[in-house]
This record gives structure tokens, C-alpha cells and sequence, in this order.
């Protein structure tokens, strides 16, 4: 089972400093699978009403911006060059069937390749453990890969969520900077040809979870 994190890291505006010295603006990409439309939009609202980001650039790909008719190849270039090339945190938003999907594991895979910060956060939608972590088989594998080593960061989404605060939120935003050590990218999987089939949902009792597979 993958530990959960919500620390306090560097302060933010040090770490931003450091980000800004390198790239010559800020962006954040939020990969998700298109049910979960309505959390995007929730967190984006959230993020950019945070005075420190309302200056930063949203690369996220728009519905209907990709034409899906368009060959694999050219769609991953489309992301990777248009949208992730420049992004400081990719944060991946994590229902229940965000691991089955293509967009989502490219998009993780072209944001390791330059080096982006990565954060997965756990939508209701997903199904848990009783202590609230994530059950492991519902993350996207790159990302799963990603937070074991250390690279990327795993949180909660009631507990970043706070209308009446932000603390949290910058927090994550700082310990998910602080862990992108690129010594620990994991980005060695062969990238998804096609969607994968959703599983049933995962009876969960006392930590332990059986899987009971579509056929």
C-alpha cells in the first residue's frame, strides 16, 4: 500500500525562486479522465484563486481541443511539445478509471521526460482502503511507479479541499517539489497503445483488497 503524504516542505515562494531560475514561466497540467470533468474544474478554480499561482500558466488539454481522429503519434507530440513541455507540476487526478486511459499515461510519461513535478490526488470516485489510502490497482501504473521511488507525491482530495483555507493545498504543492528528485523518475514502462478495459470495483475489507476482474 503506497504512503500517503502531507507535509510541510520549503517554503513556497524559495522553491518558486528556484523553478523560475530555470523555466521562463510556471505552468501546471492536470491529467484526468474525462468523468471527472467537474473535480478539474473545482481544483483549477481552487488553485488559481491562490494569489502565488494566478500568474502561472494552465497547459491542461481542453475537451474537444485533440481531435481524436488523429494518429497516436501525433497526438503525443501535440501533448508533449503544446502542453507538458513547459510544466512545473503535473497533478494527476485520480477516479476510477483514470488508470485506464491512454491521454492520461502519455500525458505522465511526457511530463517525467522533462523533468515536471508530479502530485496524484484521490478522488472520491476511487476506491480505498479503510484507512483512506488508495487501492493500489486503481492508480495509473506510471504514476504508482513513480510515487514507490519517492519522485511524486500521493494526497487526498477532502483533505486538500478547504474552501475556507489554502494551507494545505500550497503545502502539497510544496512536498510534491521537494520529493521531484530526477534521480528517482521511474518512466522505463512501455506508454498504453489503447484504453483498458475497467475492472470491477475491489470488495475492500481491513486493509486487504481482492480484485474480482472483468472477463
Amino acid at each position: 500500500m503506497l504512503r500517503l503524504g502531507l507535509d510541510t516542505g520549503l517554503n513556497i515562494d524559495q522553491w518558486l525562486a528556484k523553478r523560475l531560475a530555470l523555466r521562463k514561466y510556471d505552468q501546471l497540467f492536470v491529467s484526468y479522465h474525462h468523468l471527472d470533468h467537474a473535480f478539474r474544474k473545482q481544483f483549477e478554480q481552487q488553485v488559481f484563486a491562490i494569489e502565488i499561482f494566478q500568474s502561472w500558466v494552465n497547459g491542461s488539454v481542453e475537451d474537444g481541443e485533440i481531435n481524436p481522429k488523429l494518429s497516436d503519434l501525433y497526438i503525443k507530440q501535440i501533448i508533449r511539445d503544446d502542453h507538458v513541455t513547459n510544466t512545473t507540476i503535473l497533478i494527476v487526478l485520480i477516479g476510477a478509471e483514470t488508470y485506464c486511459r491512454k491521454h492520461v499515461d502519455w500525458e505522465i510519461a511526457g511530463g517525467l521526460a522533462v523533468k515536471s513535478a508530479l502530485m496524484g490526488i484521490v478522488l472520491p470516485t476511487c476506491p480505498r482502503y479503510d484507512d483512506g489510502a488508495p487501492v493500489d490497482d486503481y492508480l495509473p501504473p506510471r504514476l504508482r511507479d513513480n510515487v514507490q521511488s519517492g519522485y511524486a507525491r500521493l494526497f487526498i482530495w477532502e483533505a486538500l479541499m478547504h474552501r475556507d483555507t489554502h494551507e494545505e493545498l500550497i503545502n502539497a504543492f510544496n512536498e510534491t517539489a521537494v520529493s521531484a528528485k530526477p534521480r528517482n523518475i521511474r518512466n522505463g514502462r512501455k506508454e498504453y497503445k489503447r484504453n483498458r478495459a475497467a475492472q470491477s470495483r475491489l470488495t475492500v475489507n481491513c486493509g486487504r483488497a481482492d480484485a474480482h476482474h472483468k472477463r
